[in-house]
């Protein structure tokens, strides 16, 4: 038997369910008070309210406090590298050695952007606001890829890994893309040997188009 709050508006009662959160939390469920009652709850700002239920993330500002999956945010900076808390994020769980070799091999594949979306961030002014940019050419991948973006649930979850694979790699190539654009420098060629955050860094920083060394 779940627990319960009561809640009594004049003479009408009604039984409130509540749930406990990943951290032990309580919550009162009103999700089907205005069906029962006609009224709404008001929580100026959601202060108060959680908007979903997430076995993604915890967060609680106040207390220093946040966590992926379970995981302290301080523990996967110290101890895992951007692709394996991205792995984490998606599927609930720190990846084996051959799941995160195969997720690297994934995710490498869509290092190099389609020269499509390369020409919407060439279009975009050079004094443009960086995150204008990166939702243009995000936005642009969903006409270089439209079998990701069917507008069928079943077909879309189907391509689930390869659309986290393409928007994971395409973020950092776009953000060195208009970086690149802004300074009057080419974008170079991804280098397949590098980690995610190491091509991050030579096609932002290196010197030249055919990604020598980062200063």
């Amino acid at each position: 038997m779940p627990d319960t709050a009561n809640l009594e508006i004049g003479d009408d009662k009604y039984s409130l369910e509540i749930i406990t959160g990943t951290e032990q939390e309580k919550a009162i469920d009103v999700s089907r008070l205005r069906k029962q009652s006609k009224h709404v709850t008001f929580d100026d700002g959601y202060g108060n309210t959680g908007s979903c239920e997430s076995a993604i993330t915890f967060i609680d500002g106040d207390k220093g406090i946040l966590r992926y999956r379970g995981y302290d945010i301080v523990e996967l900076a110290e101890k895992s590298t951007f692709l394996e808390s991205a792995y984490l994020l998606l599927y609930g769980v720190l990846p084996s050695r051959s799941d995160l070799e195969a997720f690297k091999q994934l995710v490498g594949g869509y290092c190099d952007l389609p020269e499509e979306v390369v020409q919407v961030v060439h279009a975009q002014p050079k004094n443009a606001h960086p995150m204008a940019v990166l939702s243009s050419g995000l936005q642009a991948l969903g006409g270089v890829y439209p079998q990701f973006c069917t507008n069928d649930r079943k077909k879309d979850l189907e391509a689930f890994d390869q659309s986290a694979a393409l928007i994971i790699s395409s973020v950092r190539s776009i953000a060195a893309a208009h970086y690149r654009h802004v300074n009057g420098q080419a974008l170079p060629k991804a280098d397949s040997d590098r980690s995610y955050c190491g091509n991050f860094l030579s096609m932002m920083f290196a010197q030249g188009d055919g990604g020598e060394e980062v200063p």
